[in-house]
């Protein structure tokens, strides 16, 4: 896999994913008699959708705005990092300038990561007490 083709995979918005999960398993759903307990499942999917889908335009695509300013801050260093003289300087500000812009966008994504990090924890604690009975 080609070097932009990584990057482009790397800055999707993380809820994309779990939007067609919804929406396979809401078109999996199987009808059959009593229809309570499957009307009851679509309620709830079509929920989670719509969370999903509110969190696309807010929240994905501020972390995808947070990781490119992240990733053009890093470009920055290492190219800082090489240089000397009035060239370094010039980095050292371009650097400076992207991290001021960086800070507010990890700092309104910061819960939501944090969040994500506790219920990879939670899931993977839960999976992995699962697996040992």
């Amino acid at each position: 896999m080609r070097e932009n083709e990584r990057q482009t995979l790397a800055t999707q918005n993380p809820f994309l994913p779990a939007v067609t999960v919804v929406l396979s398993q809401m078109r999996a759903l199987e009808w059959s008699f009593p229809f309570l307990h499957t009307l009851l499942a679509l309620v709830a999917l079509v929920v989670v959708f719509l969370i999903l889908t509110a969190l696309i335009p807010t929240v994905g695509l501020l972390l995808q705005l947070s990781e490119l300013l992240n990733k053009l801050a890093d470009d920055a260093y290492q190219l800082m990092k090489g240089a000397s003289g009035p060239t370094g300087v010039g980095f050292a500000v371009s650097f400076g300038i992207l991290f001021l812009l960086t800070t507010p966008f990890m700092l309104m994504a910061a819960p939501f990561l944090l969040s994500a990090a506790i219920a990879r924890k939670i899931s993977s604690w839960l999976s992995a007490g699962r697996q040992s009975d």
